[in-house]
């Protein structure tokens, strides 16, 4: 059932990216990703002449998802040791503009680290504006408005799954923001939450989904087993006799019931056995469940048994 939930729940994340292809071509996404993590390890930590050549380097170069995500790791790097430094303060004020669109507007707070009231950002599938609360709020093309909520994973950077400290980075970076945990209203007026990309109306439905396959599963496994429990039942009938099968289901030993049906149906301790004869205590249960309902306690009794038959019962 889980294995079922596990494959639901990422077929429904990936249609809510709307990832058809990969987002990094020729490259692999771990290569991209090495690609970037080189970027960072290299990004100057003391010198200031240098970074302000890597910024401007950047700057200049022409608009990507890698070149802005390198500009996004530069700008968390910057943020990273900005304190005292107005020169690290206008790196980063200058990498921002450079990943905003033209009449976009930046609010940010006095540390430069996050965004605030006032800011607009457009991208391919809506609006980010931040509200009173600080919150993220992106109104969508088609008039649906996801509302972040107030911790920094609202939305998800999708094509490269990377991991930014200051998340709103992903704000700047990614051409599309994809909600990622939040509320959101519909153009049709109808409100959802979203968790972990994915609506708990959605969530719901794939796990109704996936307990009635599991249900279906089990119902299956049922028949099976009651198909396969009526062919033991009738060849034990067509072997011993029904009025025998039925008694030793019963769990009562009768008269006439063979020997062979007695030591399958139950368990046995031989206690006297002479030339014509056997006597036998019966001590529990030894079938299985052919589909039948057991009690709980055996008839205990003493069972006599000459030429391979029950030939005398005594109950205790």
């Amino acid at each position: 059932m889980r294995q079922i939930k596990k494959l639901i729940t990422l077929l429904t994340v990936f249609l809510a990216m709307g990832i058809s292809q990969s987002a990094v071509a020729q490259d692999s996404k771990e290569e991209y990703y090495s690609k970037l993590e080189a970027f960072r390890q290299s990004f100057p930590k003391t010198n200031d002449s240098k970074r302000v050549k890597i910024v401007n380097e950047l700057i200049t170069m022409e608009s990507s998802h890698e070149i802005n995500t390198k500009k996004g790791i530069a700008i968390e790097e910057l943020l990273n040791d900005l304190p005292g430094r107005e020169e690290r303060r206008t790196l980063v004020v200058k990498l921002i503009k450079s990943l905003c669109e033209k009449g976009d507007t930046i609010m940010l707070r006095n540390d430069c680290k996050q965004f605030k009231k006032g800011t607009v950002i457009k991208k391919k599938n809506g609006i980010l504006t931040i509200n009173d609360k600080d919150y993220p709020v992106l109104t969508m093309n088609d008039g649906s408005v996801f509302t972040g909520g107030n911790y920094p994973y609202a939305f998800s950077a999708f094509k490269t799954d990377y991991n930014y400290s200051y998340k709103w980075i992903v704000y700047l970076v990614e051409d599309e923001l994809i909600p990622l945990s939040g509320h959101i209203v519909f153009a049709n007026g109808t409100e959802d939450a979203i968790i972990d990309g994915i609506t708990y109306t959605e969530r719901e439905k794939a796990r109704q989904e996936a307990e009635q396959k599991y249900e279906q599963a089990r119902e299956k496994e049922r028949k099976k087993a009651e198909q396969e429990n009526k062919k033991a039942y009738a060849a034990l009938c067509k072997q011993y006799g029904k009025k025998y099968v039925d008694a030793a289901i019963q769990q009562k030993p009768i008269v006439g019931m063979p020997e062979k049906l007695l030591k399958s149906a139950f368990k046995l301790e031989l206690v006297e056995q002479s030339t014509y004869s056997k006597r036998y205590h019966i001590m529990g249960w030894g079938w299985k469940n052919f589909g039948q309902t057991l009690s709980n306690n055996v008839h205990k009794s003493s069972v006599w048994v000459s030429n391979g038959r029950v030939t005398r019962v005594i109950y205790y």
